[in-house]
């Protein structure tokens, strides 16, 4: 696990979309934008995990999750 940094984003997206596409992760209907994201959760409390899957490059995001967001109606992490 390291901090989410907007260089994470382009995976972190992706794996919201998927997120979304299940119809179970959130109710949003598509990924907000990387300064969406980072605007609407709280400093210190956003995280990436970081890995290297067979056939992906080295320290790929693999999951993210926050605790809270900055508008606290989310608890809980969420991994992808």
């Amino acid at each position: 696990m390291a901090p989410l940094t907007m260089e994470h984003w382009p995976a972190v997206e992706r794996i919201y979309a998927a997120g979304i596409a299940t119809g179970h992760a959130t109710f949003e209907s598509e990924p907000p934008t990387g300064e969406g994201f980072d605007a609407g959760k709280l400093a210190g409390q956003r995280w990436v995990a970081l890995g290297t899957p067979l056939d992906t490059p080295l320290d790929m995001a693999l999951g993210h999750g926050n605790r809270v967001s900055a508008e606290g109606n989310q608890e809980g992490a969420v991994l992808g």
